[in-house]
């Protein structure tokens, strides 16, 4: 029998505010007095878990009132919320700095089919547009668990879909890069980008800064935080050991782990539910287990966070994007080698594909090189105002280390020798890089996005694309027809570094669609 959660959890939104892009625009000819009756009332989703009190917030950003957004926090957020998300001080501190920027906010679109849920919002002192996530409390569905908030920012990037398609190659990339630079010079990217067909270099350049203190700039070399694009790093572990005969899709956890404390994983769950999402596992971040303050040695210390959390849902019945299930991955290939995560990925990825700047745990004294994170301030979430340091390379600071769902960093060369390698069969045979990127599940109902193992797939512009991104600011893409490869990061958000990569893959995608030699060698 297997044990389920009451109620269906949204995982809590973690207020690290990255930047997007939309279609969506105001509707034409709205008067100002049709917008403030829709900022009042904001029926549109009372009807949601969380919904009355995302409006409760909504109303008092427009009261232009401290006062008013201190008690609306009080009324809408658990205590949960408070502990696990963020204090309450510092909630009303990120709302009041929204509060100083816009006003008058008018939701425009509400999209509650995905977790969490995500409003498009505008504000009309300023013309500014922003998404709101948010995710109810767990036991106390009228109160909030999380909110993010982004700020929507136009980039030239996005207007590469009103780009004819180009006649050449080299037309193609010159658009690309012009593209790109503008973007760089109006401050709406900082980082590093390399496209390349079948190996070969088509774009490669940098921009601004790692390490603004040390003025020292960012390279097509610089290590930047990786994030979930790290899981296919373990995804490709996971095949190796099925092409070695040490694991199959089918197998379970307690085939490997035959102590793991939940029954329900232990009897039912399988390698390839984990792989593609559908095992039921939780977020790791927001699992009972978690402790914010605790680092993790290895992936086998990091069950603790999950092992007693219940299955969201029956194993193979769903899709639920899971953190906790790719930990639990890692820490079965570490109870099979008997050798930690870090060194299987040292040893069967970073060495054979000669990654020589992507640094794990044990590489912190060498993380002077890697950029630092920049965020927006908590006093200013939308981002109008300097961003700082997140995340330091300091040596005596911690680093974010390798794990089984993502981390770590790498440069955008690094990740580019990854994907050629795997896609030249110096990773994996090609049968078993066929199947790690087979569709497998679809990542919501009709979307037609789908997921493989460890990999993203779906059509653009008919061509297939591959790939993973990771927080908002590492991204990874292949189209497998015509062998282009786009790796790009950046160290300051918003806006996300997929506001950028996906129309450039479009573009790209237009392009080798209309060519007739435009197959992969």
């Amino acid at each position: 029998m297997i044990i389920l959660r009451i109620s269906k959890a949204i995982a809590v939104v973690a207020c690290l505010l990255f930047g997007g892009n939309s279609e969506a625009s105001p509707q034409e000819g709205t008067t100002p007095s049709e917008l403030q009756a829709k900022a009042s009332s904001q029926t549109g989703i009372d009807h949601l878990q969380g919904g009355q009190a995302v409006r409760r917030l909504i109303d008092a950003i427009n009261s232009g009132s401290e006062a008013s957004i201190a008690s609306a926090v009080d009324e809408s957020f658990s205590e949960a919320g408070l502990s696990l998300f963020m204090p309450r001080d510092r909630l009303i501190t990120m709302l009041v700095g929204v509060q100083r920027h816009a006003t008058d906010l008018v939701i425009r679109e509400v999209k509650s089919d995905v977790e969490p849920v995500t409003l498009l919002v505008e504000a009309q002192s300023g013309r500014i547009r922003m998404l709101i996530r948010f995710g109810p409390d767990r036991q106390n569905t009228d109160r909030l668990a999380g909110i993010g908030i982004t700020r929507l920012i136009d980039l030239a990037a996005s207007r590469l879909a009103n780009e004819r398609t180009p006649d050449t190659e080299a037309q193609m990339v010159e658009v690309i890069a012009r593209a790109i630079d503008a973007q760089a010079e109006s401050g709406a990217f900082n980082g590093a980008v390399l496209l390349t067909r079948n190996g070969d270099v088509l774009l490669a350049r940098a921009y601004g800064l790692a390490n603004q203190q040390l003025a020292i700039a960012n390279t097509i070399d610089t290590p930047f935080h990786i994030g979930s694009a790290g899981k296919m790093l373990t995804s490709v572990l996971v095949n190796q050991f099925m092409a070695d005969g040490l694991l199959s899709p089918s197998t379970k956890v307690g085939d490997i782990i035959t102590d793991y404390p939940l029954a329900d994983v232990r009897n039912f769950v399988t390698v390839e539910q984990l792989l593609t999402h559908q095992a039921g596992l939780g977020t790791f971040f927001q699992s009972p287990g978690y402790d914010r303050d605790k680092r993790y040695v290895d992936a086998t210390s990091e069950m603790v966070v999950y092992s007693a959390e219940p299955l969201f849902f029956p194993p193979g019945s769903s899709f639920r994007y899971s953190n906790a299930g790719f930990s639990l991955l890692a820490a079965m290939l570490e109870r099979i080698s008997g050798k930690s995560f870090e060194t299987l990925v040292r040893e069967r990825i970073l060495v054979p594909a000669g990654m020589s700047h992507t640094y794990l745990a044990s590489d912190h004294p060498r993380m002077r090189s890697a950029a630092l994170v920049y965020s927006p301030i908590e006093t200013d979430p939308l981002g109008f105002e300097e961003p700082s340091p997140l995340l330091a390379s300091d040596p005596s600071a911690p680093t974010d280390a390798v794990q089984g769902f993502g981390g770590g960093y790498a440069s955008v060369s690094d990740m580019q020798k990854f994907v050629n390698s795997l896609i030249t069969d110096r990773l994996l045979p090609r049968r078993q890089y066929e199947q790690m990127i087979e569709k497998r599940v679809e990542q919501e109902a009709g979307s037609q996005r789908y997921y493989g193992y460890g990999v993203m797939r779906y059509t653009i512009n008919g061509q297939t694309m591959i790939g993973n991104s990771g927080a908002g600011r590492f991204d990874v893409r292949h189209l497998v027809e015509s062998g282009y490869t786009l790796t790009i990061a950046t160290n300051h958000s918003p806006p996300s570094v997929t506001a950028t990569s996906l129309p450039v893959m479009d573009f790209i995608a237009r392009f080798a669609s209309s060519r007739d030699d435009m197959t992969a060698n």
